[in-house]
């Protein structure tokens, strides 16, 4: 997937030139494109024969040498064989836009590093080249339409093997205002084995299938991001920027903040498996997700992990609690109450580019009060379900945190309920005369439902309350007393 996606970006910034050239291909329209690439990759890029373009039919022809750009690699670091050459074309279309294809990808890759221990070769071979073809939008910045497949590919190395198969990735963009996109995509591998091998102890086997993976970017400020590229690499020489440089540089970072509004993330296997010398471990619809806001006033971010049919090997687990490990689960964790636009825009107007620590202690006490505008951040426990083949439990949460020394101050609730208590304890306690371990797991089970408040469906539920001077009340009763 990293050769599919490093094909993208290079093909992003051959083509994040502005104007559209003319719909003839010649020499001079060769060396301008590659003027506005270097513009992001740097001149010496084209000087050096690292990169070239030419043209061919009614497309340019972008080729990278990487017999020459191996060479870059410091010998005391290691080496890098590459056999075959990456190459794309790019034509120009009459509406301003560029057709990107793929047209030619290496065969395969060999890695030798120089770890301290010795030399290690990885070599990685790809079943076919990869087939990708999309439509750019320079002035967006991003890809209103692309779709790439490739077979897979496979690897090797001290210890491991492995192989990906039939990968795909396709995505879009959506003008929202001029130089500002929304986005989507997804990408998919239909199979992933690997075997690790550890030195006296039998190998490990990972197999997933399915792997999916959807993404979504919110008001994408691609056009400016690439003009803020430029100017680095145009200034990247230089010991220190001139007043006037640093002044463009500061604009080119205000016109790119908050740099996208909001990003969403979802990533899911349909099964995954783990053959371990303790045992097998195998889930299903195991499935995460993450979003997160821009630098905006009202930051956020979330961050969810589920699974299904979860089996372990019994290692380390007495018999009486092989019941209590979970089958399946669903828990989410969500923070808000941050602001990160007036931070951001404090931090680009007070800081000193050619300082090493850009802004003053005064600006950076600054940073932290803009940052949490009451004085705390909010935490969410999202809807959250745990099984086992005993009971069900479901939690929700809010809480309030405020930095503070020693240690911060939390105030909030939380609410847990569970079915299957009776049974549990009914299990646990059939075990308890003849295991230590168990009957104290009894006794704290039958602590727990005290506490509790039984409801009319038979589940038991802990009203949980945090208090800022640190007490704790479960259903009211005072659990751990104040101590501020």
């Amino acid at each position: 997937m990293l050769r599919r996606l490093s094909a993208i970006s290079l093909a992003t910034l051959v083509v994040a030139a502005g104007p559209a050239y003319s719909a003839e291909i010649t020499a001079d329209g060769a060396k301008a494109l590659a003027d506005e690439f270097a513009r992001y990759i740097g001149k010496d890029a084209f000087d050096k024969g690292y990169v070239s373009i030419t043209p061919r039919g009614e497309s340019y022809l972008v080729t990278l040498d990487t017999e020459k750009l191996v060479k870059l690699v410091p010998s005391e670091s290691g080496s890098v064989t590459v056999d075959g050459k990456a190459a794309f074309t790019a034509e120009p279309l009459d509406d301003g836009t560029w057709r990107v294809r793929n047209d030619s990808t290496p065969s395969s890759v060999t890695m030798t590093l120089n770890p301290p221990h010795g030399p290690e070769t990885f070599t990685y071979t790809f079943d076919g080249p990869i087939d990708g073809d999309g439509i750019f939008d320079p002035s967006l910045g991003v890809f209103r339409s692309y779709t790439g497949r490739s077979n897979g590919f496979s690897m090797t190395g001290p210890g491991v093997q492995a192989e990906e198969k039939n990968i795909s990735v396709t995505m879009s963009g959506t003008a929202v205002s001029d130089g500002v996109s929304d986005i989507e995509g997804n990408a998919g591998i239909d199979s992933l084995d690997e075997t690790f091998t550890i030195p006296d102890a039998p190998p490990m086997q990972l197999s997933v299938r399915q792997i999916g993976q959807d993404f979504a970017v919110k008001a994408l400020k691609g056009r400016a991001i690439l003009d803020l590229l430029a100017f680095i690499v145009a200034h990247n020489k230089e010991d220190k920027l001139a007043a006037e440089n640093e002044s463009e540089f500061k604009s080119l970072v205000n016109a790119a903040l908050p740099l996208f509004d909001h990003h969403d993330q979802t990533l899911s296997m349909a099964s995954l498996a783990v053959e371990s010398p303790m045992g097998p471990v195998t889930m299903d619809n195991f499935g995460m997700r993450f979003a997160m806001s821009g630098l905006v006033a009202k930051a956020e971010m979330s961050l969810g992990v589920k699974a299904e049919n979860l089996a372990f090997p019994p290692v380390g687990i007495p018999p009486w609690a092989v019941q209590l490990v979970p089958t399946a689960f669903d828990v989410g964790l969500g923070v808000d109450g941050m602001d990160l636009e007036a931070p951001s825009k404090l931090f680009v107007s007070e800081m000193d580019i050619n300082d090493p620590k850009p802004v003053t202690p005064q600006v950076e006490e600054q940073l932290a009060k803009l940052a949490l505008p009451t004085g705390k951040v909010h935490v969410t426990i999202q809807p959250t379900t745990v099984l086992s083949s005993l009971y069900t439990a479901n939690a929700t949460g809010d809480f309030d945190i405020v930095p503070a020394e020693p240690q911060p101050i939390v105030e909030g609730t939380a609410t847990i309920t569970m079915k299957g208590l009776d049974e549990t304890m009914a299990a646990i306690q059939a075990e308890a005369a003849n295991d230590p371990e168990a009957a104290g797991a009894a006794m704290g089970l039958t602590f727990a439902k005290g506490l509790a408040k039984t409801n009319p469906d038979g589940s038991a539920t802990w009203e949980i309350a945090v208090a800022a001077n640190g007490s704790v009340r479960i259903n009211g009763q005072m659990m751990v007393p104040p101590s501020r």
